[in-house]
């Protein structure tokens, strides 16, 4: 019994590709193994360290190659960000932070998928509010392309948005 327990365990977790939350104020990569790509986002924001600690969940899928490249910075402290995988799908985060802008910058590893191109390409509304809890799933059948931030000046924090598609 201990046995079937354990192989239970270990196939969820080498199928989804947990990764622990990170920590305030620090540079941190999450990279999800080979052929997975983010699927779940989850993050909580702390107004004493003015930053946010986020969790990355990782899916296997047959549709995601190992052909991956990292982007470099895509965006400014303080200015928007806006960054969509040009046909493939989001599979790691980079980002560091600045205690003089109270803000991160981001780069995004980007996997190519096998049969073709991106279609039926959503945009979430906000999934979070200035300082508030971010929770946010990938539908069953699609795959996260696409991440958008917006600053806030006032909260020191900002608001998300996430782009999703299905894969031919």
């Amino acid at each position: 019994m201990i046995q079937v327990v354990f192989a239970v365990s270990f196939l969820l977790v080498n199928a989804i590709g947990i990764n622990a939350g990170t920590n305030f104020e620090v540079t941190w990569k999450k990279n999800c193994g080979y052929n997975q790509y983010v699927w779940h986002v989850s993050s909580v924001h702390s107004n004493p360290h003015q930053d946010r600690s986020w969790t990355f969940l990782c899916k296997y899928s047959s549709r995601v190659t190992t052909t991956c490249s990292w982007t470099g910075w895509v965006n400014l402290f303080t200015r928007e960000l806006l960054y969509q995988c040009p046909n493939g799908v989001i599979a790691g985060v980079y980002s560091y932070h600045s205690n003089k802008y109270e803000d991160r910058r981001f780069s995004f590893k980007c996997c190519s998928t096998k049969y073709g191109y991106g279609y039926a390409c959503y945009w979430t509304g906000y999934v979070n509010y200035s300082d508030g809890y971010l929770n946010y799933g990938v539908p069953t059948g699609y795959f996260l392309t696409g991440v958008k931030g917006d600053y806030d000046q006032k909260k020191k924090d900002r608001r998300w948005r996430f782009q999703y598609c299905k894969r031919a």
